[in-house]
């Protein structure tokens, strides 16, 4: 390992007695850093994975017990875009459900970790008289969007930022990446003061999903926590926050919680028997579906065909670093975010590359692993604009209808 495991009590719940499961010698620190140049793709920073898991029945929180957050620097090169019509109309859909629910027509929303603002700008579309602060520390500037309802402002959030009292806080794919997230949702208590009941919305990636579909692409280094629906609980009470509901969601990919600024909170809530046993059996089993994804694609190139794998994100990133380190089974890989395309994948050096490469493939039976189904549909439509028809498969292999 590169790293020793350190974090051995719960962050969340302060349970002795962590467990074990998913360990990882090499992962890029960033797998969502672009690198201009091959050479400085292979030199990136690297880091080890020691899934630690809280024994605690109603907690079950895991985390990298080896992570060391100076690894990892949030600049305007950190890019984890997702440029798709799937992920627009789901922003909608947040932007609807929570302005119906908190009645944010003519609220002040504050989004902390906003990234470039995509989600704040689908909120002030749909209620055009929302106003709203995106604070990230990866944004290029400050900047004001929608006719100035909307303010991004690069940094971290303090409480001097804000302009209005807060009607919401929202924060998305945040706290898997912070080591203290307890700490870090107390934080909002200074913001809200005496103002009690103001609401919070956050979504991580929810950890049942990856243990019961043995997602191992999605375990990574940036990602320090991992959350089911217990856990989540427990973070918002412990960090006073009253958790009011809890839900998958985007094909039960993600998880929400919505809680309440509530001071003293009751830690009790539902729990999860059984849970550190499940994901010390998926770890003893992951191995053989790394080898068995590599299989696949062994076949298939074997018979004469080209892989290309679609989405290199994390789970892309991931997915051809286990399964192919060496760079001989994947012969293409593809992303849609310009500003990754002729850009290069951390410790690999492989290209990223736009949908149009895999015209290379004409004449050659082709197989398209879509990392994330969610955007099959769009995927294919793609695949049919460049006249293409390939066979598509999930990332461990199997066909995708």
């Amino acid at each position: 390992m590169n790293g020793t495991p350190t974090v051995r009590r719960c962050p969340v719940c302060g349970a002795d007695g962590a467990r074990d499961t998913v360990t990882r010698s090499r992962l890029p620190a960033m797998q969502n850093y672009v690198h201009r140049t091959r050479e400085h793709a292979r030199a990136a920073t690297e880091g080890s994975l020691a899934l630690a898991v809280c024994p605690s029945p109603v907690c079950g929180f895991a985390w990298n017990a080896a992570f060391d957050p100076s690894k990892l620097v949030y600049d305007d090169s950190y890019d984890n875009a997702v440029p798709s019509a799937v992920m627009a109309e789901y922003y909608d859909e947040i932007a609807e459900y929570l302005g119906e629910k908190y009645q944010l027509a003519r609220g002040y929303v504050v989004d902390i970790g906003c990234g470039d603002g995509r989600f704040l700008k689908a909120l002030a579309k749909v209620w055009p008289q929302c106003r709203a602060l995106g604070v990230d520390p990866a944004l290029p500037d400050d900047e004001l969007l929608a006719d100035g309802r909307v303010r991004l402002i690069k940094g971290v959030f303090d409480e001097s930022q804000l302009e209005a009292a807060p009607s919401l806080f929202v924060c998305r794919h945040v706290l898997e990446h912070i080591p203290d997230p307890v700490a870090f949702v107390r934080t909002l208590q200074g913001a809200i003061g005496d103002r009690r009941g103001v609401p919070f919305f956050a979504e991580v990636p929810d950890l049942s999903w990856i243990v019961e579909h043995g997602a191992f692409w999605d375990f990574c280094y940036e990602h320090c926590n991992y959350f089911g629906e217990p856990s989540l609980r427990q973070l918002f009470a412990r960090a006073g926050f009253a958790p009011v509901e809890s839900r998958a969601a985007f094909g039960s990919q993600y998880r929400w919680i919505e809680g309440t600024a509530a001071g003293t909170v009751t830690t009790e809530g539902p729990t999860l028997a059984g849970w550190p046993e499940r994901l010390e059996t998926y770890a003893a089993r992951e191995q053989e579906s790394i080898a068995a994804s590599r299989q696949s694609l062994a076949t298939w190139r074997a018979s004469g065909g080209a892989v290309a794998v679609w989405g290199m994100a994390t789970k892309g990133i991931v997915f051809s670093l286990l399964v192919d380190p060496e760079s001989t089974l994947i012969d293409a890989a593809v992303d849609v975010n310009v500003n990754k395309q002729g850009a290069f994948v951390p410790t690999t050096g492989r290209m990223i590359e736009a949908p149009a490469a895999l015209q290379r493939a004409a004449g050659r039976p082709l197989a398209v692993v879509v990392m994330n189904p969610n955007y099959l549909h769009e995927i294919r439509g793609t695949c049919a604009s460049l006249g293409l028809r390939p066979s598509f498969v999930d990332a461990a292999g199997a066909a995708l209808a």
